[in-house]
C-alpha cells in the first residue's frame, strides 16, 4: 500500500531549519534570549543599538556623539601637539580617518569630556568603575566564561565581537577562532577600536579596546579608570591611567 505524505512533517523540518540557520547570525538578543534589542537615538540623531545583560542595558556600539546632550558640540581635536597639551573636554576618530573609522569604531573621548557631566545621551550614563563591576559579575555566574569557571575573569570572548580582532592562538582568547558558542554570546560586540597616547599619537587598532569608566583613582586624580579588552588574553582588564588618553566610551542605561 502507497504510504501516505504528511505535509506537516515537511513543514516542521523546513521551520526548523530555518531557525537553526537563523540562529547562527547574530541575533539581536540578549545573553538570555528574551529581551530583544532596542535602539538609543543621541543628540546627534545617531541611532545605536542596545542590549540588555542581567539586569543592565548597555550599548552595544561605541558612543560617536559630536555634540552633548545639551546640544552643545564637543570640541574635535586632530593635531597631535593640541590634544597632548589638552585639560579640556576633546574627541577625535582613530587616525583622524571618519569615513572608515566613525562607524565602526566610534569616537574617542578624553576623560575630560566625561567631566561635563553631559556626555551620554539622556537617560543614559557613563558607566562608573562599580557599573562594569555588576556587568562583570553577572558573566561570571552565568556561564559566560568560556571554561564555564563561575569565579575567574575569562569572559572577553563572550563580550567580543566576531570581527577585526588580530589572530591569537591562546586558547580561550578572544582573537582566538575557539569555542565558537562564546564568541560574542552577551551581543555587547566590542571591538579593537585602538586608542589615542597622550602624546596624541594613535595605537593599536585590531588588537585592544579600551573603554573609560567615569570613575577617577582617588589616590592619583589626574587618572581614571577604564576597562579593556586585548585579542590575545581571555579576561578584560582593569586599570587607571592619564585623563589625558583618548579611549572609547559605552554608556549604560539608568
Amino acid at each position: 500500500m502507497k504510504r501516505k505524505s504528511k505535509p506537516y512533517l515537511y513543514l516542521f523540518f523546513y521551520c526548523a531549519l530555518f531557525v537553526l540557520i537563523a540562529c547562527d547570525k547574530p541575533q539581536l538578543i540578549d545573553i538570555e534570549g528574551s529581551q530583544p534589542y532596542s535602539k538609543l537615538i543621541d543628540t546627534d540623531g545617531v541611532e545605536y543599538v542596545t542590549v540588555k545583560i542581567g539586569t543592565q542595558t548597555w550599548m552595544a556600539e561605541n558612543l560617536r556623539t559630536t555634540k552633548y546632550n545639551d546640544g552643545k558640540p564637543i570640541p574635535m581635536v586632530t593635531g597631535a601637539g593640541t590634544w597632548a597639551n589638552l585639560k579640556t573636554p576633546a574627541y577625535c576618530w582613530y587616525n583622524n580617518d571618519s569615513v572608515n573609522n566613525k562607524t565602526r569604531y566610534g569616537a574617542i573621548y578624553n576623560w575630560y569630556a566625561i567631566s561635563s557631566g553631559k556626555l551620554a545621551p539622556k537617560g543614559w550614563r557613563i558607566p562608573s568603575d562599580s557599573d562594569w563591576s555588576v556587568l562583570e559579575n553577572y558573566l561570571k555566574a552565568n556561564a559566560c566564561n568560556y571554561n564555564l569557571s563561575k569565579t575567574s575573569n575569562d569572559y572577553a570572548k563572550s563580550l567580543s565581537s566576531k570581527i577585526l580582532w588580530s589572530g591569537s592562538s591562546v586558547v580561550g582568547a578572544v582573537g582566538n577562532t575557539d569555542y565558537p558558542t562564546f564568541r560574542n554570546k552577551t551581543g555587547f560586540n566590542a571591538l579593537p577600536g585602538g586608542y589615542r597616547i597622550e602624546d596624541g599619537t594613535f595605537s593599536n587598532e585590531g588588537n585592544i579596546g579600551y573603554w573609560w569608566t567615569a570613575t577617577i583613582n582617588p589616590k592619583t586624580i589626574s587618572k581614571a579608570w577604564y576597562r579593556y579588552i586585548y585579542y590575545d588574553e581571555t579576561g578584560v582588564g582593569r586599570n587607571n591611567y592619564l585623563k589625558a588618553r583618548g579611549y572609547s566610551i559605552r554608556c549604560v542605561k539608568n
